[in-house]
């Protein structure tokens, strides 16, 4: 599990979203794949209907239902969350946009995850998560990838020797 801010972890986060939901609420997850090369952000979620939410920037966007799945992967020591992102594409649309987007510039693909209550679209629900899109591959009309983020929570302390040259009080 990954920390976030205050304690929190994205998996405690989810547990106590899905807990404190009423009977009959789901947890919508949605994607922003972004890029300065698109005309304008691809956002999904994962429902058999649109969304219409607000987003941070207090604009009302439209989530189109879209066949998408995100699995974490385990953790490990080099300091990067990595998880998988497996995006339908039947048509090869968006493979297109994505293959232009990466030969276009070096400018990175992000892909933004909100959590939204089904009774509530207009509130985030939860962490926002923001990640790279990298290693997109295409195989039967899905495109797999990984998303990664700099874990800075997770990583040790910066190696910081302490010296008599730099800490003077262990002179004695």
């Amino acid at each position: 599990m990954e920390p976030l801010c205050q304690g929190h972890t994205v998996i405690g986060t989810l547990h106590t979203l899905y807990a404190s939901a009423p009977h009959g609420v789901a947890l919508l997850r949605t994607v922003q794949v972004d890029h300065p090369s698109f005309a304008q952000p691809y956002r999904w979620v994962e429902d058999g209907q649109d969304l219409a939410a607000r987003i941070e920037s207090d604009a009302v966007v439209t989530f189109e239902a879209f066949p998408f799945s995100t699995r974490r992967a385990p953790l490990n020591d080099t300091g990067r969350v990595e998880k998988r992102i497996d995006i339908g594409d039947p048509d090869g649309s968006v493979l297109r946009a994505l293959d232009a987007a990466l030969e276009a510039d070096a400018a990175p693909i992000t892909v933004t995850t909100r959590y939204y209550r089904s009774d509530d679209p207009l509130t985030i629900a939860g962490a926002i998560e923001i990640e790279t899109l990298n290693n997109v591959q295409e195989a039967n009309g899905t495109i797999s990838a990984v998303l990664t983020t700099a874990d800075h929570l997770n990583r040790r302390a910066p190696k910081f020797v302490f010296t008599r040259e730099n800490s003077p009080g262990l002179n004695r």
